[in-house]
């Protein structure tokens, strides 16, 4: 007799990204890992849900990236090749790429704010950060005063990889969010979010995060692969 299992993931998240990365390399792997553990059922429970509710959230992070990467591949080729009957434009403003790169930012700082919920879930009440505050040092401050004596080893590790990998990209991102929706350190250039095309160079203008980097790879940068060419 087969064994029912305890959660059905197929039905409470639906995974667009190729090869279903975001259920098995992140919900079912993170979950398969508290099997091994000594929580009980309801913080299992709770657990699991944390960890859905983030999938969901990466779900829309990678749309985002997606849309973008669709809408960018098809005003440079409108750029290029523009309509017969149509004007021809040395420039087209993108109001698609300015939403989707703003909802990717949103996207990204609001599965931050799910994910520090789990060590609650694992430590109980001793940690009560309820936002992923200041670029992670709020994180990291209460991994290092706020965890029982008994969870201090694992606290500090993850604490140095956090500081050692990832806390450089994590503030540049709540940054980035913070500077798009409170408008802090000077008003939002849409005109940034436009593709030119130089017919006498053949040169194509996408719009670029820095003089080095263009949104699209910042955005593939963050999320860790770009998604599949169509």
């Amino acid at each position: 007799m087969t064994s029912t299992p305890e959660f059905a993931f197929q039905q409470m998240l639906e995974d667009p990204t190729p090869g279903g990365i975001i259920c098995h390399r992140i919900v079912f792997e993170l979950y398969k890992l508290s099997e091994e553990t000594t929580l009980s059922r309801e913080q299992r429970q709770r657990l699991f849900r944390i960890l859905l509710l983030i999938g969901k959230k990466l779900v829309a992070v990678w749309q985002h990236l997606h849309r973008f990467t669709k809408e960018q591949e098809n005003l440079v080729a409108t750029a290029k090749d523009p309509p017969k009957n149509d004007l021809v434009r040395d420039k087209y403003t993108s109001q698609a790429l300015f939403l989707e790169f703003d909802g990717f930012l949103m996207q990204v700082k609001s599965a931050l704010d799910y994910l520090v919920h789990l060590p609650r879930v694992i430590v109980g009440t001793s940690w009560n950060v309820a936002t992923f505050g200041k670029g992670g040092k709020t994180v990291l401050r209460a991994l290092e005063r706020n965890i029982p004596n008994q969870y201090k080893v694992g606290a500090e590790g993850i604490a140095e990889q956090i500081r050692k990998h990832h806390l450089q990209w994590l503030s540049i991102v709540v940054d980035a969010r913070d500077r798009l929706n409170h408008l802090l350190d000077g008003d939002v250039s849409f005109e940034d979010f436009s593709v030119a095309y130089n017919r006498k160079t053949n040169e194509v203008h996408v719009p670029r995060w820095t003089a080095d980097m263009t949104y699209l790879k910042f955005m593939e940068t963050i999320w860790g692969e770009p998604p599949p060419a169509h």
